[in-house]
């Protein structure tokens, strides 16, 4: 049986760190079949947060 995971991340002016930690993230190796899917959660940020997170997602689309 598959396993579910939801990565919830919370992000106010990130633009400078998001894209490493959706790395960091994303090179975990985990020990079991798991389906897994990522969630930022941007607090109204007036960087360029959205634009890095949006970067990061076309890279898997």
């Amino acid at each position: 049986m598959t396993k579910k995971l939801s990565i919830l991340i919370p992000a106010y002016n990130e633009a400078g760190t998001i894209q490493k930690i959706l790395e960091r993230i994303e090179a975990i190796e985990f020990n079991y079949p798991i389906e897994y899917g990522i969630v930022v959660i941007d607090d109204a940020s007036t960087d360029d947060t959205l634009n890095e997170v949006e970067a990061f997602r076309m890279k898997f689309t």
